[in-house]
Parts: C-alpha cells; sequence; structure tokens
C-alpha cells in the first residue's frame, strides 16, 4: 500500500535537496514532487485560492490548509508516494532538513486570529462593542508507541573438558617353571625331543567414549506487557486580563456631590 509523506521548506532550494536525499534512500524520482507556488500557477493548477495537486490528496482539512498558506507565503512542499516500509525512513529525511510544521501550523492560526481581530477593531467607527479575546491552552495527553530498544537471545556452543573414572581388566601371560626329576621312558622321550609350541595372547580393555546429546532446558522468549502511569508536566498558557479604571476618582467626587445636594436640598 503507498502513502504520501509531505514537509515543508523554506526555500526551493532545500525542497530539492530533500527530493535528491529521497532518492539517495532508494525511493524511485518519480514518487517524489516539489511544488511551489510559481509553478502551480504557470501550470495553471492554481484556482479560486487552492492548488489543484493539494487538493486532490486525501490529506485532512487542517493539514490542506496549513500546506496552502505555506504556498501562499512563497515555501515549498515536498510530497513523496512511498510503500509502508519506505514510510518511517522518508519521515526521518523529511523531517530532518523540513520545517516544524507544527509550529507552522500554530504560526498561521495566530496570525489568523491576530489579523481578524484587527480587520474587526478597524471596521469599528466607535467604542461601543469591542472585545478582547481571552485564551487559555490547554494540556491533551496522548500515547504513542516507540522502540524502546531490543533485547538479543542467542545461543551458541562453548566446549568444556570432563572427567570420569573407568576400571580396565588387562590379562598377561606368565611363565614358570618347575623341577620334576622324572626318568622317561624311550618312548616319552621320543615324544618330548620332536618339540612342541604353545601360543598364548594377552588381552586387556581398553576405554570406549560415546557421547549423546540431552535436551536440558529451554529458553522461551516472549513479552509481557506491563501498564505505569507517568506523571506528565508542561507549561500551559492563558491570557489574563488587567482593566485600569482611570475614572474610579472621578465617579467619587460625583457620588460627594450628589450627596452634599441631597443634604442641601432636605434643610
Amino acid at each position: 500500500m503507498d502513502r504520501t509523506v509531505t514537509a515543508v521548506y523554506g526555500t526551493r532550494q532545500e525542497a530539492e535537496a530533500a527530493k535528491r536525499a529521497l532518492k539517495g534512500a532508494g525511493i524511485h524520482v518519480n514518487n517524489v514532487r516539489v511544488i511551489d507556488a510559481e509553478s502551480e500557477k504557470a501550470a495553471g493548477r492554481y484556482e479560486n485560492g487552492r492548488y489543484e495537486r493539494l487538493s486532490g490528496t486525501s490529506l485532512p482539512d487542517d493539514e490542506l490548509h496549513t500546506y496552502h498558506d505555506a504556498l501562499d507565503r512563497g515555501e515549498t512542499l515536498v510530497q513523496a508516494r512511498v510503500r509502508d516500509k519506505e514510510v518511517d525512513e522518508a519521515v526521518r529525511i523529511l523531517q530532518g532538513s523540513g520545517l516544524d510544521l507544527d509550529a507552522r501550523e500554530k504560526s498561521y492560526t495566530d496570525e489568523h486570529r491576530f489579523a481578524t481581530r484587527n480587520a474587526y477593531g478597524r471596521g469599528r467607527t466607535d467604542d461601543q462593542g469591542q472585545t478582547i479575546d481571552v485564551v487559555e491552552e490547554r494540556l491533551n495527553v496522548g500515547k504513542r508507541e516507540v522502540d524502546k530498544g531490543a533485547v538479543n537471545v542467542r545461543s551458541y556452543v562453548v566446549e568444556r573438558e570432563v572427567g570420569e573414572d573407568v576400571t580396565l581388566r588387562d590379562e598377561e601371560v606368565e611363565i614358570h617353571s618347575r623341577k620334576v626329576g622324572r626318568t622317561l621312558s624311550p618312548q616319552e622321550a621320543d615324544e618330548l625331543f620332536h618339540g612342541k609350541t604353545i601360543e598364548v595372547h594377552e588381552t586387556g580393555e581398553e576405554a570406549v567414549i560415546e557421547k549423546e546429546a540431552v535436551l536440558k532446558e529451554q529458553v522461551e522468549v516472549d513479552k509481557v506487557a506491563k501498564d505505569k502511569t507517568t506523571h506528565v508536566v508542561d507549561k500551559i498558557r492563558e491570557t489574563k486580563v488587567d482593566v485600569d479604571d482611570e475614572t474610579a476618582g472621578h465617579h467619587a467626587d460625583q457620588r460627594d456631590a450628589e450627596t452634599r445636594t441631597d443634604k442641601d436640598l432636605n434643610r
């Protein structure tokens, strides 16, 4: 899904630099357009105080009003049509070099109110019915999700030496001789004089190592949501009205004079 990201710049040169930065980030140049009042009017895309390429978008009315005011003041807009995965990078680039949209919007609104009050005051020919606006800011606290960093859980293999005792058995050939001293018969002598060979193998045990893998434990990675209450403090502004009544003494003298006159009449 494509989304549109818009930023305000003080000059055409700054806007063109932002366009090049978007191109360098991999956003196709055909999806980025630079809008200024002079070019829009020259191309016939301005009618009844509205800029056609802004009115044809799905921006909210308050943002449209701010962007129209920016163009009327000679500032330049950069609009980028990006995919969802490109939104964060486009916003980072445009916010890093663009004007503060919230401050601009407030400035336009304040100046509009000031101009309206001045126009109203100049239109009056008497001192009756003039007003002073008492304005108070309200603190609206919202929430937004932010990335607080990652927890990386990884597994890796290490080797360590282990030892175990094992008992091994060895069999060895032992040769013993013993004296007999018996006289042999001629037949036994003939048989023994032929010679004889005996072969005996020695045997022994050796250690055989086998290894097997055992699933010792499992580490589960999950997220747990916890609510916390945060005390938010900021400053808000409000309008105070001081009244300097320069007629107070005159009214007091007038009341004293009226009192004396009443006394004279009662004599």
